[in-house]
C-alpha cells in the first residue's frame, strides 16, 4: 500500500514517518519525495528539479510514480513525504499535487501542526527556502488552510482516504498501530459497503430507507456530552478532538477511544440515555411510516446510548454506530461524514428510495446524496450550515419544521415524503 504523508514545510513529516515505520512489524519503507525527485532530475536531465520545464517535471513525476510501484512489490507499506502546495509569492499558492499522485496513493495523511510548532522547527534551519514565510504566523496559517481545504476536496472527489492528524504522535500512535495492522477496518468505502449489505440482507422487501442521525436530530441535546457530564468530565474535551473542524476517521476513532475510557461507562450510558429529550414531532412521523419503510439510526456518537433509548421508544428498525455492548439489532461500525454519505449513495445505487435526516455539517453529505434530505435546526444554529446554503442555493435539502428554531434560507416542510 502506498501512503502519502503531506504537510507544509517543517511540519515534521520525516519524524512522523519514522514513528510509522516503528509502529508496524510489516515490511515498510520511507521514500523521501523531494530527494528522489532531485535524483531523478539529475539523472535524466542533469539539472536541478526546480530548473526543469513543466513538461520535464511532469515526466520526472511519472518516473517517480513508477518507482513507487516497484517499491510496492517489495514492501507492504510505502510511505512518501510530499506537499500539496507551495506559496506562489504574493499570488497565493501553487498546487504541486498531480492527478498521477492522486491515483497512485490509496491513503493520504495530512499533518496539521500548530503554527508555533512549525515555527519552532523552522528556526533550526534559518537558510531554509521558506524560513521567512514560516516566521509570518498569518501566512503560515493561510498555507495550512489552503492545503487542508484543497486536499480534502480533491481526495473526497476521488473517493480516496484522508486522515488529518492535528495531534502529536503520542495521541495518534494507537490509531496508526491499529490501522497498519488492519487497514481494511478503517477503509470508509468498506464500512459503507458492509452497512449497506446488512440493511439489504435484513430488509430485502423494503423499498424505502430513512437514514437518521441521532444526537441533536432525534433528541434536543447531545447524549455524548451527557456521558462525560455524568463522570464530571468537562465536555470541552469533545470540542478539543474536533478543534480544527477536521472530521476524518482519525478524529472519530479518538472520540470513541475517549468515550469508552470514561469511568463507570455502563452507568454513564444509562445516565445519558435518561437525559435524552426526544423530538416528539419527528418521533410521531417516524412511527407513522409505511410498513415497507425502514428507519436506520446512524450515529457518530455513542451507539450504546441510542440502543438504550430505542428500547424505550422503539424508533429504529436497525441501528449503526460505535459501542461496547452487543445487541443483535445493532451493527458496530465507526461512523464518519463520509460513511454516512456513501451509505446513502450505495442504497440509491440499488434502486432503494433513500431519505436522510440530520442536523449538522457532518450530515450534509448524507442529506445531499439522498433523494430527500431533511435538515433539523437546533437552538444553536451552525454558521457552517448557513455558509453551505449561501453557496448552494437551490439544493434539494429542505428543513423539517419540528421546533421553533429555523435556518431562514432553507425551505420548510412539516411532513416526510414516504
Amino acid at each position: 500500500m502506498k501512503i502519502a504523508v503531506y504537510g507544509i514545510s517543517r511540519s515534521g513529516k520525516d519524524y512522523f514517518i519514522s514513528h510509522l515505520l516503528q509502529s508496524t512489524n510489516k515490511s515498510a519503507i520511507h521514500v523521501k519525495g523531494s530527494t528522489e525527485l532531485r535524483k531523478l532530475s539529475n539523472s535524466q536531465y542533469h539539472v536541478p528539479f526546480n530548473e526543469l520545464s513543466p513538461t520535464q517535471k511532469e515526466n520526472i513525476r511519472k518516473i517517480f510514480i513508477d518507482l513507487l510501484s516497484e517499491y510496492e512489490k517489495e514492501y507492504e507499506y510505502v510511505f512518501v513525504d510530499g506537499h500539496y502546495s507551495f506559496p506562489n509569492g504574493e499570488n497565493g499558492f501553487h498546487v504541486v499535487m498531480t492527478d498521477e499522485d492522486l491515483q497512485a496513493y490509496e491513503t493520504f495523511i495530512y499533518l496539521q501542526r500548530p503554527v508555533s510548532r512549525i515555527q519552532e522547527n523552522a528556526k533550526t534551519d534559518p537558510k531554509h527556502a521558506y524560513f521567512n514565510y514560516l516566521m509570518d504566523e498569518r501566512r503560515t496559517e493561510e498555507w495550512i488552510q489552503f492545503d487542508c481545504e484543497g486536499l480534502s476536496a480533491t481526495v473526497k472527489q476521488a473517493n480516496k482516504q484522508l486522515f488529518v492528524i492535528d495531534t502529536g504522535w503520542e495521541e495518534s500512535e494507537t490509531f496508526f498501530q491499529r490501522f497498519l495492522q488492519s487497514p481494511f477496518e478503517f477503509r470508509q468505502e468498506s464500512i459503507a459497503d458492509a452497512i449497506t449489505k446488512k440493511i439489504v440482507e435484513l430488509f430485502p422487501s423494503s423499498n424505502h430507507v430513512v437514514l437518521i442521525d441521532c444526537d441533536k436530530t432525534l433528541c434536543i441535546g447531545d447524549t455524548t456530552k451527557d456521558i462525560l457530564i455524568s463522570s464530571r468530565i468537562n465536555p470541552q474535551e469533545l470540542k478539543n478532538i474536533f478543534k480544527n473542524d477536521a472530521y476524518t476517521i482519525f478524529q472519530f476513532f479518538r472520540l470513541h477511544e475517549f468515550i469508552k475510557s470514561v469511568p463507570n461507562y455502563h452507568n454513564a450510558v444509562q445516565y445519558a440515555a435518561a437525559q435524552a429529550v426526544i423530538n416528539e414531532n419527528l418521533l410521531h412521523l417516524l412511527r407513522g411510516r409505511p410498513k415497507n419503510c425502514v428507519v436506520v439510526g446512524i450515529t457518530s456518537g455513542s451507539m450504546d446510548v441510542w440502543s438504550s433509548v430505542d428500547k424505550q421508544y422503539r424508533i429504529f428498525d436497525f441501528l449503526v454506530g460505535k459501542g461496547c455492548f452487543e445487541d443483535s439489532k445493532n451493527m458496530d461500525a465507526l461512523i464518519t461524514p463520509i460513511v454516512k454519505r456513501l451509505v446513502a449513495i450505495k442504497l440509491r445505487s440499488l434502486c432503494i428510495h433513500t431519505s436522510a435526516i440530520g442536523d449538522s455539517i457532518i450530515d450534509i453529505g448524507m442529506l445531499e446524496s439522498s433523494e430527500n434530505g431533511y435538515l433539523v435546526a437546533n437552538e444553536k444554529l451552525d454558521k457552517r450550515i448557513v455558509e453551505y446554503f449561501s453557496k448552494n442555493q437551490g439544493c434539494h435539502i429542505v428543513q423539517f419544521s419540528s421546533n421553533m428554531y429555523k435556518y431562514y434560507m432553507v425551505p420548510e416542510v412539516e411532513i416526510i415524503k414516504w
